[in-house]
Parts: C-alpha cells; structure tokens; sequence
C-alpha cells in the first residue's frame, strides 16, 4: 500500500486550450500564483502593523516606568525636511524658468529690431497715413506733395518710393511714377508690385497715339507682368492686370484663366468694406447711448446700415437693429455679412432673443 499523508495534493498544472465553458484556461496557473503572491502581501501587511502596534505598546510601558518621555523617531521631521526641500527646488525651478523666458523675449525683440529697425519717427508715420488717406480719397496730387516732402525728410521708410510711384501714377505723372518704380525695384521693395506698375505705364502708351516706340508697349508689359508674377507668386495683382491685357488682345480664354488665378489669390473679404465698417463701429463704440448719432434717411449702403444696426442695439432698439440687419444681409455676401456681424461690438448683444436669427448658435 502507498503511504498516506494528510498534506493536501497540489492542484494539477493544466494549460488546455479552452475549459468546458470554452473560455482559456491558458493563464489559469499564472492567475493562480498571483492570488497566492496576493495572500502572501496582506499577510506581510499584517505582521507589520502587528509590530508597529507592539513596539508602541512597549515604548508606552518603558514611559510609565521610569517617568521619563521617549522621544519618538524622527521620521516625521525627515519628511518635512525632505517636502520642504522639494518645495523649494521647485520655486527656483519655476524662477529660473521664468528668467529664460524673460531673456528669450527679450532676444527675440532684439532679433526682430535687428532684421527690420524701425527708421522712421510717429510723427512720420502719421504724415503717411494721412498721405495714403489723400490718395483714397482721390486728392492724389495731396498724396504726391505729402508723400515727395516725407521721402525728401527721410529715404529709409520702408515702399516710400512705390507708395509715391502709386499717388504719381493716379495724378498722371508717369515720369515721376516711372522713376519712382525703378528705383523701389532697385531697393528690394514691393518689387512685384512695382513691376506691375511699370506695366500699367506700359500699357498706357500703347493707348497713346502719340508715342512712337520701338517695341510693342503691350509685349512689354506684358513680359513685366510675367516677370511680377514669378518674383512674387502670391500677388493677385499682377494676375488681374494681364487678364485685362489679354482681353483687350481679344484672347479671352487666357484672360478668363488670369481672373480666376487673381480670384484664387485674393481675400475673400473686402478689405475695404471691412475697414470701413470696422472704423465705424469702433467710433460708435467709445461713444455712450445718449451721445450716438441720430438716426439718418433709409440707404442701401453697408457701410451705413450695419453701424446703423449697431447703434440701434446700443440704444436698446433691437426690433430696428433687426429690421437694418436684414436690409444689410440682403446687399451683402453671406460670408461678408456673417463676419462683419460677429465683430465683438455686436456680438455683445448676441443673446438678444430679437436677434436670434443672425447668431444661431447663440
């Protein structure tokens, strides 16, 4: 007879496929031995807290005994140590950070004034906007005294010399818009739209009876425009004016081709329009309801009826804000009217329940 023992048998190692169930049994032995290992913790765990227990226990008895206090290990006081320590490591790591960032912005405005410094005064730069207002408004001979006197003060601005080829070209002065293109190319600057530019002048003597040249006016400009579009890809322009030129040489399908190359480059939004109406509100904004404007006579203009609209919403008038909106989006394109209407001097009333048809979302 084999001998007997009451040691209980060790469960069979089993690595089938699949059980009964059809469930995998094939990690059935690893899940065994964690749960063993699991047991083994908690019993550990348990040893540990047993002894902790016992060991206060003890130190509680040795105080009773000769009336002393047993200070306690100082375990405590090491990790307050050791968060303090932590606490500071990271404010000067935090400090230290900040100073890099500090020094990096710096660097970067230091790079930034070096690639382009700035070589004009305020004072300038107010002379040029109010130069460039002139020649918006069709005062170009203004725009070419302002802008002559502005370059005779200081050659560095920047375009100086294209922006008074422009004002020359619009007064009629094609000698002084002729000089002034060459040399804003010479200097690097607005070259693309300069050589466009020259075209322009270009194709205004082939117009002119008068002028005999040696070679086709036309040819030429259009080799400049050619030109203009390979130094600056980008531009619209050079693309509209050759569409221009070849319709008027009868070849329309490359035309059609120039319009859509200058509509493909250009900003789908008018910028003029936009600029308009921006300014508008922006002056509306800074004023308080009793000092607006008073209402004027119905107009189909944007640029009056969507600042129109705005002061009815500062006034509190939101059915009238509504009714101009309307009128506007239906003298507008959508994608226009949509931008416009979310400038955020508008779109503080977007929660109007009057205007919940123009901020849906809302």
């Amino acid at each position: 007879m084999s001998e007997t023992t009451n040691e209980p048998q060790r469960p069979e190692r089993r690595f089938e496929r699949s059980d009964r169930s059809g469930r995998s049994t094939l990690f059935r032995p690893r899940a065994l031995a964690s749960h063993e290992a699991l047991k083994r913790s908690f019993a550990e765990a348990k040893e540990a807290i047993a002894g902790s227990i016992s060991e206060e226990a003890k130190t509680g008895m040795a105080e009773a005994a000769t009336g002393e206090r047993i200070e306690p290990r100082p375990g405590w006081v090491v990790i307050g140590i050791g968060v303090a320590v932590m606490i500071l490591v990271a404010l000067a790591v935090g400090a230290g950070a900040y100073a890099y960032g500090q020094a990096k912005g710096r660097a970067i405005e230091r790079a930034a004034h070096e690639r382009v410094p700035q070589k004009y005064s305020a004072e300038q730069m107010a002379v040029l906007n109010a130069a460039l207002e002139k020649l918006r408004e069709g005062s170009s001979t203004a725009a070419v005294t302002m802008l002559s006197d502005l370059k005779g003060q200081s050659g560095a601005i920047p375009s100086i010399s294209y922006l008074l080829a422009l004002a020359a070209l619009q007064d009629g002065n094609t000698s002084l818009a002729s000089t002034e293109a060459e040399k804003s190319i010479s200097l690097k600057e607005r070259v693309s739209d300069s050589l466009a530019l020259l075209a322009v002048l270009e194709t205004q003597k082939a117009s002119d009876r008068t002028q005999m040249a040696m070679v086709d006016p036309r040819r030429r400009a259009e080799a400049l425009l050619r030109e203009a579009m390979a130094v600056d890809p980008a531009n619209p322009y050079p693309h509209f004016e050759l569409a221009t030129l070849l319709r008027y040489q009868g070849n329309r399908q490359e035309a059609l081709k120039e319009i859509e190359a200058a509509k493909a480059r250009l900003n789908p939004m008018d910028s003029h329009l936009v600029m308009d109406i921006t300014s508008r509100l922006l002056r509306l904004e800074s004023l308080a309801a009793v000092d607006l404007p008073p209402q004027k006579p119905p107009t189909n203009d944007p640029r009056e009826l969507l600042p129109a609209a705005y002061a009815a919403m500062k006034r509190g008038d939101f059915e009238q804000a509504a009714d101009l909106l309307r009128k506007t989006q239906s003298v507008m394109d959508r994608e226009l009217f949509i931008y416009l209407i979310n400038d955020p001097a508008m779109r503080r009333y977007a929660r109007e329940p009057k205007l919940s048809e123009f901020y849906p979302e809302k």
